[in-house]
């Protein structure tokens, strides 16, 4: 018996397009407020078997946060069925449940009973959760004294004193300094072994890639994908590159994001994509995996030389490896491509972006230059490590058409 069944399950929102009216005014003046139906949840079919981590990916009004919202009974279904076989825990908005005023363990009671849990059976775990969140000196101190990290970590070890069959997280894998991202991945872990159920949602692809099982990919409230991880992330992963392309050549981006390239035109970076050893394209590796990356080009007129530019940057806009600069001396013209191998891939986990660009000589003038612009993840799923600046060697080919 499947531990989530989900049956066509539909969710409706109201945007409302007039301006703010008192309901005074509005019964007065008999006015209906004018709104558009957006679809946050469209005809969902889903079932996710006990025991397994199923991690749920898309872009921003996808409707991932929606689902488990609904799931966990915060929002009433517009249209269909949905079933959770056993008890719930959903970790939403952690905190949430915290009043400023209170000391930590007076929170602890309190976020306790809004989860459903007795004041004896607080007192029962109370130990163990004051000693997994590590705030042991902070116990008496008013929450609203405590750093945005410390409620978090408070409010995720209350969370995972509870032993339900089917856990409901958001966004919040991960939480906290780097030894408690630690400490909650393996708590949550451990918990999978017991063969609990999770559905979680991330935009960390990494975090998915190395945690779940299987992967849901939601898009403008419908299923895309459902499956292995690595396929399924490569798909969206993919998607969401001829997506931003497409947007540029039709010249609907933001300013901000129009930066990101620049040049003046005489050659011209056509795609930039990934690959592995065996010649598939992907976007996610692991750390220490050969990676390819290749870069299509147009020379508009005949170059007489021209130098390439490669950047790897952490998702802050940090640079990780770079920048790596190789001059080619050659005359282009037409197009090709570039085959750029880096053997043993030393970035850490987590979102990476590779800067491309072909200059002019002087190093100073592009031809085209890809700022930021190209996005892959790493998993690690391992080892720990703090990311930094790295150096890589690449062995460069260049492949005419």
């Amino acid at each position: 018996m499947p531990a989530i069944e989900i049956h066509n399950l539909s969710k409706c929102f109201r945007l409302y397009t007039s301006k703010t009216e008192s309901a005074v005014e509005r019964f007065l003046m008999m006015k209906r407020s004018r709104y558009e139906k957006l679809w946050a949840l469209d005809g969902v079919n889903l079932e996710v078997n006990q025991g397994r981590v199923v991690g749920v990916i898309g872009p921003n009004g996808s409707g991932k946060s929606t689902l488990l919202k609904v799931l966990s009974r915060i929002y009433r279904p517009d249209g269909g069925t949905y079933k959770v076989n056993g008890n719930v825990a959903a970790l939403l908005e952690l905190g949430a449940g915290f009043h400023p005023e209170l000391t930590g363990r007076e929170n602890i009671f309190l976020n306790g009973s809004i989860l459903g849990l007795t004041r004896k059976e607080m007192k029962a775990k109370f130990n163990t959760i004051v000693e997994f969140s590590g705030l042991e000196k902070f116990l008496d101190t008013p929450i609203k004294n405590y750093s945005s990290g410390m409620v978090v970590r408070l409010g995720f070890s209350v969370a995972m004193s509870i032993d339900p069959e089917v856990l409901l997280i958001d966004e919040v894998l991960g939480v906290g300094d780097l030894n408690f991202s630690k400490k909650s991945f393996m708590a949550i872990k451990s918990f999978a072994e017991k063969g609990r159920t999770i559905l979680f949602v991330s935009h960390d692809l990494s975090v998915v890639g190395s945690f779940a099982d299987e992967v849901v990919w939601l898009d403008e409230g419908k299923v895309r994908g459902q499956g292995d991880p690595t396929e399924i992330i490569k798909a969206y992963m993919h998607d969401l590159q001829i997506r931003r392309e497409d947007m540029h050549s039709k010249g609907r981006m933001q300013d901000a994001m129009q930066k990101e390239k620049s040049g003046s035109g005489e050659m011209t970076i056509e795609k930039v994509r990934f690959y592995d050893p065996k010649g598939e394209e992907k976007y996610l590796f692991t750390a220490g995996e050969d990676m390819d990356v290749v870069v299509e080009y147009a020379a508009n007129k005949p170059v007489k030389s021209h130098s390439l530019y490669l950047a790897f940057h952490a998702f802050d806009g940090r640079m990780l490896i770079g920048p790596i600069l190789r001059p080619y001396d050659a005359p282009v013209e037409g197009s090709g491509r570039i085959k750029i191998t880096f053997p043993a891939l030393p970035l850490l986990k987590g979102e990476h972006f590779l800067s491309v660009g072909l200059f002019h000589d002087d190093w100073v003038n592009a031809y085209d230059f890809h700022d930021k612009y190209y996005r892959f993840t790493v998993n690690q799923p391992t080892e720990w490590g703090i990311k930094g600046e790295i150096y890589a060697k690449a062995d460069i080919e260049y492949q005419n058409r």
